[in-house]
């Protein structure tokens, strides 16, 4: 049997090199030529940019200086070299706005809006700088219209002409507050029973407990005598005071700026029987 060399046959493939293989020679070669590329472009780029953002030193002349407008002042002398005086030149600051002053002479002052004043018929339009005070006779203050209105009908018939003028006014007012009850039916019991002796009331609650409150009234005396009309019914019950804004209406007679002659007039009418107070308005 024929003896076969495999090393002779097949060829060693150690140190076979393809065509168009680089050398590690050449690969070293060209990646110093790219860093050197590189090294170039950074160079111009930082050499453009620096061109592009110099700026030359002004020199200020002494005919700049004596331009009108200057931006330019002498602001530092120092000695030179040689013994003389060297002027250093600075930015003066930017001019002040002139700020005016405003106006307050009596010729510039502008008078108030002209108002009127209220429940003064015989008043005319008068200046709101210049209000001078009115005195007007009041005869009665009244919660409802209707109260009022039987005052001015009283007024009219013994030959005093009156008005009613409505009004908002913090009114101390006066309540009589009872309870308070374990359950809302025994509260709404006694309310039956105080409405059949004419006692007027609402309900409210505070708490687990049940209130009856009368209505409030202006008058302390007839809030006294509710409470103790209450009382006698056998409720608890206490009397409750507080200032609070309401609308009323009063009856008044007249206005008049002199305050000796609204006195004259009130006067007048307490001799015959009438009660009345002056009420100043401004």
């Amino acid at each position: 049997m024929k003896n076969i060399n495999l090393l002779d046959k097949i060829p060693s493939l150690r140190n076979t090199i393809e065509p168009d293989t680089p050398t590690p020679s050449q690969a070293a070669r060209k990646q110093k030529w790219l860093g050197l590329g590189v090294l170039f472009i950074f160079a111009g780029l930082c050499g453009a940019l620096g061109f592009w953002l110099y700026k030359p030193e002004e020199v200020i002349t002494a005919e700049m200086l004596a331009r009108p407008g200057a931006k330019y002042q002498p602001a530092l002398v120092e000695p030179g070299k040689g013994g003389e005086a060297v002027e250093k030149p600075s930015i003066a600051p930017p001019p002040r706005k002139a700020q005016t002053k405003p106006d307050r002479s009596a010729d510039s002052l502008t008078l108030a809006p002209i108002v009127s004043r209220r429940v003064a018929k015989d008043a005319s339009i008068v200046n709101a700088a210049t209000l001078e005070p009115v005195w007007l006779v009041r005869f009665a203050v009244c919660m409802y219209k209707k109260n009022c209105d039987e005052v001015r009908r009283e007024l009219e018939k013994k030959g005093i002409k009156a008005v009613v003028e409505r009004g908002i006014s913090p009114i101390l007012m006066h309540r009589v507050v009872m309870g308070p009850w374990m359950t809302v039916s025994g509260a709404k019991t006694a309310r039956a029973k105080l409405k059949e002796a004419d006692v007027k009331s609402s309900f409210f609650t505070a708490g687990n407990r049940s209130y009856l409150s009368s209505l409030p009234v202006a008058d302390i005396a007839s809030a006294e005598k509710t409470l103790a009309l209450v009382k006698a019914l056998g409720y608890r019950a206490e009397k409750k005071s507080a200032r609070s804004p309401q609308k009323i209406y009063k009856v008044y007679e007249g206005s008049y700026k002199n305050r000796l002659l609204a006195e004259v007039v009130m006067k007048k009418y307490t001799a015959i029987g009438i009660k009345c107070v002056l009420e100043k308005h401004i």
